[in-house]
């Protein structure tokens, strides 16, 4: 199990300390309380301006460098050549239609990246290259990042939670104040609003949850706020090993 070895930076108020703050520890863990595998990491620490910067423009939104290493980690027979090639087929988008470009990022994620190369003999071969190893979940790099701007045509936006697999955003988690009238019609409401607006993290976002410290709802970037489905507590036994 994971325990955090940085201190958490979130907002001071009330849906930061009260809201992200509990997310994030229990994610990543803190000091004698052990996460449930991921490891944190402050996203101005990723911004293009940092100084070991991850992300070479603000509209950005993989993190490519952790993408390629995990597709030939994950892919150990590919050549170079193959791996940017999966890598870039990756981040291609294919539609202008947001959801039509998630399907079909979605299915690279399910079935593979095809991949065409030749192999030390100079045969050819075409595979399928896996962006994460479902097999073996102790393959992936699970990081929760918060306080992740992205800035696309002078629009300035910044998502609670992003948790990146492999350097992908695929997850999300809007946290928002204790007490407020239904947190998952606010959380879909802003979800919408950005991806009219930062659309190419909707290409990878595989999943949205919303959560106000008392309870955690789970849905997709289409799903509507009353078929968000309660978030089921992790067992440590199912939880990704770190």
């Amino acid at each position: 199990m994971a325990i955090a070895a940085e201190p958490f930076v979130v907002d001071s108020g009330p849906e930061g300390q009260l809201v992200e703050l509990p997310a994030l520890q229990a994610l990543c863990g803190e000091p004698g309380r052990a996460g449930v595998g991921w490891r944190y990491v402050h996203g101005p620490e990723l911004a293009p301006d940092a100084a070991a910067a991850e992300r070479k423009l603000w509209s950005d939104v993989v993190l490519v460098e952790r993408l390629r290493s995990a597709v030939a980690r994950i892919n150990p027979h590919l050549p170079s050549d193959a791996v940017q090639r999966v890598c870039d087929l990756a981040l291609t988008s294919t539609s202008p239609a947001v959801i039509e470009d998630h399907r079909g990022f979605h299915e690279f994620l399910l079935a593979g990246v095809p991949v065409s190369y030749r192999d030390e003999h100079g045969d050819d071969r075409h595979d399928h290259a896996w962006l994460v190893d479902f097999d073996e979940v102790r393959n992936n790099e699970f990081l929760a990042v918060n306080q992740f701007t992205i800035i696309v045509g002078g629009k300035n936006r910044r998502p609670d939670l992003l948790l990146y697999i492999n350097g992908l955003p695929l997850g999300q988690i809007e946290c928002k104040a204790p007490g407020i009238d239904d947190p998952a019609q606010q959380a879909v409401n802003q979800v919408a609003h950005y991806a009219a607006t930062i659309p190419q993290l909707y290409r990878y976002v595989e999943i949205v949850g919303v959560t106000d410290l008392m309870r955690a709802v789970v849905g997709t970037l289409t799903t509507p706020a009353e078929h968000f489905a309660e978030w089921k507590t992790m067992s440590a036994a199912g939880a990704p090993p770190k």
